[in-house]
């Protein structure tokens, strides 16, 4: 039942399949749900709700959309080209003992895990989809993949979505062509998501009682959250990313080098160094891999 003064309409107000969307004017005390109840995403529409309200803040939840195959996507792309994880390595691996070899990745006979057209990927010299003979675990004649073409393609993917940092798999133990045996991305699972206006809400928090304002991360605690990579250092911080808060006594169980997450940045991310995620080594870098 809506709370005095509330002028949402219906359809904002009543959960709706078991959640509720927190849209427009802040819940009143008498509508407030129970914070135990929400998901990770359900508490970040709210506390984005109350900070619009309360301070006039706006933020910005991303990474609501991402599916596993387009994290497995971001994944393999990491893996063959960079691999940033201090923990991760390919079941087959490049030269440099780090990355996906290239004769494994462009092997026709390999079944890629959750995507569907690895030609988006594996590129012709000319720059078209490799193609399978029909039937069979070989290249079609004139349609066997490039490296350098390849890298390209693969580079301009990453660079397209903003992928600049690690990139968790799309499923557990990861799968073919990588098979790094990685946990999948939080953002799949629904264990996490992204918040973009942090600095904005910290400033204004700040400006409460005379300059004495509530610090952020005491803050999120009302809404059952936490940044548990907010606090670490070089491309492993991630001031935006937000998980559910642990049960009192117990620990965070997130590992960013083990795990990673290789956001795709939003455009509209604001003020708070959501764009300043990392940087990617030089393409160069890349060619040399699977000599």
């Amino acid at each position: 039942m809506a709370g005095p003064g509330d002028t949402r309409p219906a359809s904002a107000k009543a959960p709706v399949g078991g959640t509720q969307k927190f849209e427009g004017p802040l819940v009143t005390p008498l509508n407030r749900p129970a914070i135990a109840t929400l998901t990770v995403t359900e508490r970040a529409e709210l506390l984005i709700a109350d900070a619009k309200q309360k301070f006039s803040c706006t933020m910005t939840l991303n990474q609501s959309k991402r599916t596993a195959e387009q994290a497995q996507q971001f994944h393999i792309c990491h893996m063959f080209l960079y691999n940033m994880f201090k923990h991760l390595k390919p079941t087959h691996p490049a030269m440099d003992g780090r990355t996906i070899s290239w004769e494994h990745l462009s092997d026709a006979s390999v079944t890629w895990a959750l995507i569907t057209n690895p030609g988006e990927f594996l590129r012709t010299a000319a720059g078209e989809p490799a193609v399978r003979e029909a039937g069979k675990s070989q290249w079609a004649k004139g349609s066997e993949p490039d490296k350098n073409a390849s890298v390209k393609a693969m580079s301009a993917f990453l660079k397209r979505y903003h992928v600049t940092s690690m990139a968790a798999p799309g499923q557990n133990q990861c799968g073919e062509p990588c098979s790094c045996g990685g946990a999948a991305s939080k953002h799949i699972t629904g264990a996490a998501c992204d918040i973009g206006g942090m600095a904005l809400l910290q400033a204004a928090l700040a400006k409460e009682n005379g300059g004495k304002g509530i610090n952020l991360d005491e803050f999120l605690k009302d809404y059952g959250l936490h940044r548990p990579m907010a606090h670490l250092t070089g491309k492993q911080r991630e001031e935006w990313h937000v998980e559910a808060l642990p049960p009192k006594g117990g620990k965070p169980k997130h590992h960013a080098a083990r795990e990673g997450h290789g956001h795709p940045l939003a455009k509209h991310a604001g003020k708070d160094g959501l764009k300043q995620h990392g940087t990617l080594p030089p393409p160069a870098t890349t060619l040399r891999q699977g000599k």
